[in-house]
């Protein structure tokens, strides 16, 4: 029995880590948030939820581990997450990091859940935990630490999956996923109002390139692991995990993990994952009717694994609604110039590469799903924020990226196609480019004591004096989870 066992875990391993890297925030989450007469049997309902999930992960069929590609794919990934400035060793973009440094510091401080001056430390929180209680543990400089070391693990299990999906290792693949983005150069050369040669020089001293059609904004890889990195990297496991699926025994469980993680990218995978509840698995029973094929594939998404998902939509649902920023859902006022920009975005973002890579695809349900979520989400704004938008679109940006390499694995795909391919994103790759010299030019100056590394000018997320977007973390302790489940 135990070699069945040893066997299993060997045909499956990187599936195992995803879920488990995903699975312990949750429980750090629950138990460290909700009433244990409510945490401590959800947390057994879903640790044997998970062990099915488990169990009904595929066979890998590339072995990860005797490849030595992996030892230079992992240097890669390490650069990556240092240069990132995640855990505040390599200097940090400012802005995003002083507010996730102060989350992680009250984290680390206070007991959970965090509440202060009848206030609550309300946010997507997930990535922070395990790396929150080492701090507790230890002290904050070892939890920075072990943040840095849970980014990479979660990096490197996504493309250990990423591998899986394509059925090939290839350094060239990481290399891709590092510098893959759509072309903002142009954007931004059409849109920042400099000339030519002031764009120029913004662009070889690290200007963010992203941000100046204000509305519409989809992040390259490098942009959101300089400034995203706590939704990010726990997505891109999830979103993997979620399309090595063979059928639809643990899809709604693997959603259900992410909710604490990325609220906004699961958004446009709403109707993914429908479709992937009712599309034709191998296995499934053929019927006369399609409501009765539609009433089959409901009854065998009902397992035990997907039903009890409901307790995390509830709890973290409850949670969120307790953010003092949710507000109003509104239509972006649509003009000429919002138009314009509108279809710029849309052009520059994503028309160039799939006039590559729809020709082949144009039958892959994800794919046009992805793209008509994406093409509508935009005008979608809640409160006054855009965050909605510039976030719903990850999934899609993620998927092409995946389509993309593909097309280059693809020995159908001629040699020209390929190589206008490489040029255009060699164009893209101008705005991980900047992202990167912009941490190199402060890197220096932290070298020489200029400046610090960290962006620690907010010690705290509730000295609301001195946090521009308090709202944003805070939450109301008079709401419902705070009045009936939290501890």
């Amino acid at each position: 029995m135990r070699k069945i066992d040893l066997q299993f875990v060997k045909e499956r391993y990187i599936y195992i880590y995803a879920y488990i890297y995903l699975f312990i925030s949750i429980v750090l989450f629950l138990l460290g948030n909700v009433k244990y007469v409510f945490s401590i049997p959800i947390t057994i309902i879903l640790i044997v939820g998970l062990v099915k999930s488990i169990k009904n992960s595929p066979k890998m069929t590339v072995s990860l581990l005797k490849s030595k590609k992996m030892i230079i794919i992992l240097c890669l990934i390490i650069f990556w997450t240092f240069i990132s400035g995640i855990g505040g060793f390599v200097w940090q973009n400012t802005w995003d990091h002083k507010f996730r440094n102060a989350l992680f510091n009250d984290l680390v401080r206070y007991s959970w859940p965090v509440i202060q001056n009848s206030k609550a430390l309300c946010y997507y929180l997930g990535f922070w935990l395990p790396s929150a209680l080492v701090g507790k543990i230890f002290n904050l400089e070892i939890g920075y630490l072990f943040q840095t070391f849970w980014a990479i693990l979660g990096i490197s299990i996504t493309f250990g999956i990423i591998c899986q999906h394509l059925k090939k290792i290839k350094i060239s693949n990481m290399i891709l996923m590092i510098f893959f983005s759509g072309l903002d150069i142009f954007l931004y050369l059409i849109f920042s109002g400099l000339s030519i040669r002031e764009s120029f020089n913004g662009i070889i001293n690290g200007s963010h390139l992203e941000l100046v059609t204000q509305y519409f904004n989809s992040s390259s890889n490098t942009t959101l692991m300089f400034w995203l990195y706590n939704q990010i990297i726990p997505f891109w496991v999830g979103i993997m995990l979620i399309l090595q699926q063979e059928n639809r025994k643990s899809i709604v469980f693997i959603y259900s993990l992410l909710l604490i993680f990325s609220p906004f990218p699961l958004v446009a995978l709403i109707p993914v994952l429908v479709y992937l509840i009712f599309k034709d698995y191998e296995g499934d029973k053929k019927y006369d009717t399609l409501w009765m094929s539609m009433w089959e594939k409901i009854k065998s998404t009902c397992t035990y694994e997907n039903v009890i998902s409901i307790f995390l939509f509830v709890i973290v649902g409850l949670f969120f609604l307790s953010n003092i920023a949710v507000g109003e859902i509104n239509i972006l006022n649509i003009n000429i110039t919002i138009v314009f920009k509108y279809l710029c975005y849309i052009f520059f973002e994503y028309i160039v590469y799939l006039v590559f890579i729809y020709k082949k695809n144009d039958r892959n349900p994800i794919l046009n799903i992805l793209i008509i979520t994406t093409f509508v989400l935009p005008f979608i704004c809640l409160g006054t924020s855009y965050d909605f938008a510039w976030r719903t679109c990850i999934p899609l940006s993620f998927y092409i990226m995946l389509l993309i390499m593909k097309t280059f694995q693809d020995s159908d795909v001629n040699k020209k196609t390929k190589i206008f391919l490489i040029i255009i994103l060699c164009l893209g790759a101008i705005t991980p480019l900047t992202e990167i010299i912009r941490t190199v030019k402060n890197e220096v100056l932290v070298i020489k004591g200029d400046i610090k590394a960290r962006s620690d000018s907010l010690t705290s997320i509730f000295e609301k004096e001195f946090n521009e977007c308090y709202e944003n973390f805070i939450g109301e302790t008079d709401s419902l989870f705070y009045k009936y489940i939290s501890k």
